[in-house]
């Protein structure tokens, strides 16, 4: 795929109403999946950055923001990995705990941060 092919997929990874998988993921999955509010496209390059975090989400109160770069999701790389395969790794059921290996925009090096998967708090 070329670049701008590759930065056209995008897709949110928050909470209700994700159009990523829509009428799929409500028919395999009859319990509320709910995610920490991030927007993510794949990159060129198969990094997996952050386009922009929905207000109220853990997401935005862990500090993560557009440009943060994500390499792992409970020990998963998710370098090249598809949105879709992503979100699966991202989404769950309200209250559980994701772990996002990633790089803050201005940090030094990758942190692990857990964000708590729920709708917005707002």
């Amino acid at each position: 795929k070329s670049p701008l092919a590759e930065a056209s997929l995008s897709t949110h990874l928050g909470g209700r109403g994700t159009r990523a998988l829509g009428a799929m993921s409500a028919a395999a999955t009859p319990q509320k999946l709910l995610g920490i509010g991030l927007h993510l496209e794949t990159r060129a390059n198969g990094e997996q950055m952050v386009l922009n975090v929905k207000p109220g989400f853990d997401a935005e109160a862990k500090g993560i923001c557009a440009g943060t770069v994500i390499y792992k999701v409970d020990g998963v790389s998710v370098k090249g990995l598809a949105l879709r395969d992503l979100r699966e790794l991202i989404v769950g059921e309200p209250g559980s705990t994701v772990t996002v290996y990633c790089l803050l925009p201005g940090a030094d090096a990758p942190t692990t941060l857990s964000c708590v998967r729920s709708s917005a708090s707002k």
